[in-house]
Protein backbone atom coordinates (compact mmCIF):
# COMPACT_ATOMS: atom_id res chain seq x y z
CA UNK A 1 0.00 0.00 0.00
CA UNK A 2 1.18 3.58 -0.48
CA UNK A 3 2.11 6.06 2.29
CA UNK A 4 -0.62 7.67 3.40
CA UNK A 5 1.60 11.17 3.57
CA UNK A 6 2.43 10.64 -0.05
CA UNK A 7 -1.53 11.91 -1.38
CA UNK A 8 -1.67 12.02 -5.10
CA UNK A 9 -4.58 14.47 -4.71
CA UNK A 10 -6.04 16.31 -2.02
CA UNK A 11 -10.20 16.48 -1.67
CA UNK A 12 -11.49 19.13 0.53
CA UNK A 13 -15.42 19.34 1.73
CA UNK A 14 -17.20 22.47 3.14
CA UNK A 15 -20.43 24.05 3.41
CA UNK A 16 -21.40 26.86 5.99
CA UNK A 17 -18.36 29.07 6.49
CA UNK A 18 -16.73 27.43 3.77
CA UNK A 19 -16.06 29.82 1.17
CA UNK A 20 -14.07 31.97 3.68
CA UNK A 21 -12.43 29.19 5.32
CA UNK A 22 -11.27 28.05 1.14
CA UNK A 23 -9.83 31.23 0.72
CA UNK A 24 -7.77 31.69 3.61
CA UNK A 25 -6.26 27.93 2.86
CA UNK A 26 -5.95 28.73 -1.26
CA UNK A 27 -4.11 32.28 -1.31
CA UNK A 28 -1.56 30.48 1.30
CA UNK A 29 -0.69 27.53 -0.99
CA UNK A 30 2.03 28.02 -3.12
CA UNK A 31 1.78 28.22 -6.72
CA UNK A 32 3.52 25.64 -8.03
CA UNK A 33 1.88 23.05 -5.72
CA UNK A 34 2.55 19.43 -6.76
CA UNK A 35 -0.79 17.85 -6.66
CA UNK A 36 -4.69 18.85 -7.62
CA UNK A 37 -7.38 19.81 -5.46
CA UNK A 38 -10.75 18.53 -6.05
CA UNK A 39 -13.42 20.52 -3.82
CA UNK A 40 -17.00 19.85 -3.22
CA UNK A 41 -18.73 23.07 -1.26
CA UNK A 42 -22.49 23.38 -1.01
CA UNK A 43 -23.44 26.13 -2.82
CA UNK A 44 -25.79 26.79 -5.76
CA UNK A 45 -24.48 26.77 -9.06
CA UNK A 46 -24.17 30.54 -9.96
CA UNK A 47 -22.83 31.18 -6.29
CA UNK A 48 -19.97 28.52 -7.39
CA UNK A 49 -19.30 30.02 -10.43
CA UNK A 50 -18.26 33.24 -8.49
CA UNK A 51 -16.78 31.51 -5.65
CA UNK A 52 -14.46 30.00 -8.28
CA UNK A 53 -13.93 33.26 -9.68
CA UNK A 54 -13.10 34.71 -6.39
CA UNK A 55 -10.49 31.81 -5.37
CA UNK A 56 -8.65 32.48 -9.00
CA UNK A 57 -8.48 36.21 -8.51
CA UNK A 58 -6.50 35.53 -4.68
CA UNK A 59 -4.54 32.28 -5.25
CA UNK A 60 -1.17 31.33 -7.04
CA UNK A 61 -3.19 28.30 -7.95
CA UNK A 62 -5.82 28.03 -11.13
CA UNK A 63 -9.12 27.58 -10.31
CA UNK A 64 -12.26 26.54 -12.48
CA UNK A 65 -15.54 24.98 -11.52
CA UNK A 66 -14.64 21.19 -13.05
CA UNK A 67 -16.28 19.58 -16.45
CA UNK A 68 -17.22 15.84 -16.64
CA UNK A 69 -14.41 13.99 -17.98
CA UNK A 70 -11.64 16.52 -17.15
CA UNK A 71 -7.92 15.46 -16.53
CA UNK A 72 -6.66 16.55 -12.85
CA UNK A 73 -3.73 18.58 -12.89
CA UNK A 74 -0.95 19.72 -10.34
CA UNK A 75 -1.57 23.16 -9.03
CA UNK A 76 -5.15 23.33 -10.22
CA UNK A 77 -8.33 23.41 -7.97
CA UNK A 78 -11.43 22.01 -9.25
CA UNK A 79 -14.37 22.53 -8.13
CA UNK A 80 -18.13 20.64 -8.03
CA UNK A 81 -20.73 22.40 -9.88
CA UNK A 82 -23.94 23.00 -7.53
CA UNK A 83 -26.13 21.03 -9.20
CA UNK A 84 -24.84 17.09 -9.75
CA UNK A 85 -22.24 15.26 -7.82
CA UNK A 86 -18.37 14.98 -8.74
CA UNK A 87 -16.55 11.52 -8.50
CA UNK A 88 -13.03 11.21 -9.17
CA UNK A 89 -11.59 8.12 -11.78
CA UNK A 90 -9.19 6.90 -13.15
CA UNK A 91 -5.54 6.01 -11.37
CA UNK A 92 -2.09 8.06 -10.94
CA UNK A 93 -1.76 11.02 -13.49
CA UNK A 94 -4.78 9.85 -15.27
CA UNK A 95 -7.08 10.92 -12.99
CA UNK A 96 -10.73 12.67 -14.32
CA UNK A 97 -13.64 14.00 -12.88
CA UNK A 98 -16.72 12.24 -13.47
CA UNK A 99 -19.77 14.57 -13.21
CA UNK A 100 -23.22 11.85 -12.30
CA UNK A 101 -26.41 12.46 -11.59
CA UNK A 102 -28.59 11.34 -8.43
CA UNK A 103 -30.33 11.73 -5.26
CA UNK A 104 -29.59 13.98 -2.58
CA UNK A 105 -27.28 12.60 -0.32
CA UNK A 106 -27.23 13.31 3.18
CA UNK A 107 -29.77 16.25 2.10
CA UNK A 108 -27.01 17.57 -0.52
CA UNK A 109 -26.51 17.65 -4.33
CA UNK A 110 -23.27 17.86 -4.87
CA UNK A 111 -22.09 15.44 -2.04
CA UNK A 112 -18.84 15.62 0.11
CA UNK A 113 -19.64 11.96 0.85
CA UNK A 114 -19.72 10.76 -3.07
CA UNK A 115 -16.83 12.77 -3.32
CA UNK A 116 -14.69 10.56 -0.93
CA UNK A 117 -16.44 7.80 -1.02
CA UNK A 118 -15.03 7.80 -5.41
CA UNK A 119 -11.68 7.97 -4.17
CA UNK A 120 -12.08 5.34 -1.31
CA UNK A 121 -12.72 3.22 -4.48
CA UNK A 122 -9.35 4.30 -5.74
CA UNK A 123 -7.80 3.05 -3.09
CA UNK A 124 -4.59 1.69 -2.58
CA UNK A 125 -3.81 2.36 -6.61
CA UNK A 126 -4.49 6.26 -5.83
CA UNK A 127 -3.90 8.06 -2.33
CA UNK A 128 -5.73 10.87 -1.45
CA UNK A 129 -5.54 13.44 1.42
CA UNK A 130 -9.44 14.31 2.77
CA UNK A 131 -10.36 17.46 4.55
CA UNK A 132 -13.35 18.56 6.21
CA UNK A 133 -13.83 22.01 6.87
CA UNK A 134 -16.75 23.97 8.50
CA UNK A 135 -20.12 23.77 7.53
CA UNK A 136 -23.41 22.47 9.09
CA UNK A 137 -24.55 18.65 9.21
CA UNK A 138 -22.68 15.33 8.62
CA UNK A 139 -21.92 15.47 4.80
CA UNK A 140 -18.10 13.88 4.61
CA UNK A 141 -18.36 12.08 7.48
CA UNK A 142 -19.06 8.38 6.62
CA UNK A 143 -16.95 9.22 3.07
CA UNK A 144 -13.83 10.46 5.37
CA UNK A 145 -14.28 7.22 7.57
CA UNK A 146 -14.07 5.09 3.71
CA UNK A 147 -10.98 6.70 3.04
CA UNK A 148 -9.25 6.50 6.76
CA UNK A 149 -9.89 2.31 6.74
CA UNK A 150 -8.41 2.63 3.39
CA UNK A 151 -5.21 4.36 4.72
CA UNK A 152 -5.89 7.24 3.03
CA UNK A 153 -4.88 10.85 5.36
CA UNK A 154 -7.85 12.82 7.09
CA UNK A 155 -7.41 16.26 8.18
CA UNK A 156 -10.53 18.60 10.05
CA UNK A 157 -10.93 22.11 10.96
CA UNK A 158 -10.88 22.40 14.83
CA UNK A 159 -14.17 23.31 16.39
CA UNK A 160 -12.47 26.87 17.42
CA UNK A 161 -12.20 28.26 14.14
CA UNK A 162 -14.96 26.62 12.28
CA UNK A 163 -18.22 28.63 12.12
CA UNK A 164 -20.04 25.53 12.33
CA UNK A 165 -18.08 22.29 13.44
CA UNK A 166 -21.25 19.56 12.47
CA UNK A 167 -18.95 18.26 9.25
CA UNK A 168 -15.55 18.32 11.04
CA UNK A 169 -17.23 17.56 14.22
CA UNK A 170 -19.21 14.07 12.59
CA UNK A 171 -15.92 13.04 11.46
CA UNK A 172 -13.83 13.10 14.64
CA UNK A 173 -16.76 11.34 16.13
CA UNK A 174 -16.64 8.81 13.62
CA UNK A 175 -12.57 8.35 14.62
CA UNK A 176 -11.39 9.00 10.81
CA UNK A 177 -9.55 11.95 11.70
CA UNK A 178 -5.82 11.78 11.63
CA UNK A 179 -5.78 15.61 12.88
CA UNK A 180 -7.70 18.80 13.86
CA UNK A 181 -6.51 21.99 13.23
CA UNK A 182 -6.99 25.34 13.41
CA UNK A 183 -7.82 26.90 10.00
CA UNK A 184 -4.41 28.47 9.66
CA UNK A 185 -2.82 25.88 10.14
CA UNK A 186 -4.39 23.89 7.25
CA UNK A 187 -2.40 25.34 4.02
CA UNK A 188 0.44 24.78 5.85
CA UNK A 189 0.19 20.79 6.73
CA UNK A 190 -0.74 20.22 3.12
CA UNK A 191 2.54 21.56 2.10
CA UNK A 192 3.95 19.39 4.45
CA UNK A 193 1.96 16.26 2.98
CA UNK A 194 2.86 16.86 -0.31
CA UNK A 195 6.57 17.25 -0.21
CA UNK A 196 6.80 13.91 -1.58
CA UNK A 197 5.44 15.21 -4.63
CA UNK A 198 7.78 18.38 -5.52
Amino acid sequence: MKCKNCPDLIAIGSSTGGPDALATIFKALPKHFPIPIVVTQHMPKLFLEKLATRIAGISPLTCSVAKDGETLKAGHIYFAPGDIHMKIVGFGSRLRVKLEEGARVNHCIPSVDVLFASLAELAPKTSALGVVITGMGDDGAKGAKLLADKDNLVLVQDEATSTVWGMAGATVRLGAADEELPLDAIARRLMRYTECRA
